[in-house]
């Protein structure tokens, strides 16, 4: 990844974590040394939506993103505005789409290796996936013109065997795994416009929360080789397989926190601001017995939609590949013991990345992937 960035010694940079049920910033120093330090975080929820279009979960979308940059700018801004250069901005599903894809190129006699054969092979794998996409669900939601987000060589092999730097190396057999993404142009523009406004960046460097949660999950547990990651977020869950580190796919379905607040607002027949009060107020325990009991089975209503919609998306994996038994998980605080009741459930092995973390998780996991790439 090193194409990707710039790398000075130390830099204090401003993170985004741009998700479809909450929005974050973080004020993040980067270390050559060590672990990047969370300076300053902030975060706000999303608006809830009991019906749910492309466009109004944009404009909610758009709407937070100026409320964040706003209180973020008075907060802290005066005291980092000459330190801070850069951002980095990190989107949850549905603002982006991805796909890990397997490219072999075999030749009778050996050739040499070179960083432009992997450029062009990628760049030409990249317009055709773009132009597979063309009538798919993403450019319905947000329109036909994609930008490319983010590109990562994640695995390669030269005549069946792994090689770390395969760069002026010779092959017959060259066997590349990408991660690409892509993000429409006008999600795009909207970030960066409300954000050098905000603040006049030098630099906004934009990723997929996917990529950056894999690549700090598999450092961070070094002897794990296959496992999942669940993303748990408002309106859509991504499921992302691992198979002896590699980043082998990416699945998702609709449903998220969002799934328990319509449940709670269809049932109880109360306006959504009621909903989450409910929800919380039952979290602690305060609310009377009856009334306990009614929520219980609302969640347990819930926990099951959300269960049979995830034994039906972990089976699109299994058809060809073996289930990994570890699985870890990022998920909202309110939520988090209703999903990881369910999960605990079957046979996975569940490490929720929030009790692992005293900060916030997910800028915990950005933090690291771009400390990385940057120093």
């Amino acid at each position: 990844m090193s194409w990707l960035f710039n790398k000075p010694d130390e830099e204090i940079v401003a993170v985004f974590d741009i998700g479809n049920g909450s929005i974050g910033c973080a004020i993040v120093r980067l270390s050559p040394h060590g672990k990047p330090t969370v300076l300053y975080n902030h975060r706000q929820p999303m608006a809830f939506l009991q019906h749910v279009t492309s466009e109004r979960l944009l404009d909610t979308m758009v709407k937070l993103l100026k409320s964040v940059s706003q209180h973020v700018g008075k907060e802290v801004w005066p005291q980092y505005r000459r330190q801070v250069r850069r951002a980095f901005c990190f989107f949850s599903s549905p603002w982006y789409m991805s796909q890990t894809r397997v490219l072999t190129i075999e030749k009778e006699k050996p050739f040499t290796v070179t960083s432009d054969l992997i450029e062009d092979i990628f760049k030409k794998d990249a317009e055709t996936f773009a132009q597979e996409q063309k009538t798919g669900t993403y450019e319905k939601m947000f329109g036909q013109n994609l930008h490319l987000l983010e590109k990562n060589v994640i695995h390669i092999k030269l005549n069946g065997y792994e090689l770390p730097n395969p760069v002026n190396k010779k092959a017959r057999i060259l066997e590349l795994t990408f991660f690409a993404s892509f993000i429409a142009e006008t999600i795009q523009q909207k970030i960066e416009d409300i954000l050098q406004a905000a603040f006049h960046f030098k630099s906004i460097s934009m990723n997929s929360f996917a990529l950056a949660s894999w690549v700090a999950v598999r450092d961070m547990f070094p002897t794990e080789n296959s496992f999942l990651i669940l993303d748990i977020t408002g309106e859509v869950t991504d499921i992302m397989l691992t198979e002896t580190g590699v980043l082998a796919e990416i699945i998702s379905f609709p449903a998220g926190r969002s799934l328990i607040l319509r449940k709670i607002v269809d049932e109880l027949a109360v306006p959504p601001e009621v909903a989450l009060s409910f929800l919380k107020l039952h979290n602690k325990g305060l609310v009377e017995k009856k009334f306990q009991n009614k929520m219980e089975d609302i969640i347990k209503a819930a926990q099951k939609t959300w269960s049979e919609a995830l034994t039906e998306t972990l089976s699109l994996f299994t058809k060809q590949k073996m289930m990994p038994q570890k699985m870890f998980v990022t998920v909202d605080d309110d939520v988090a013991p209703i999903f990881l009741e369910v999960l605990r459930q079957n046979t996975f092995t569940v490490v929720h990345l929030g009790e692992e973390m005293i900060q916030d998780p997910f800028v915990i996991l950005e933090s690291t992937f771009i400390n990385k790439a940057v120093v």
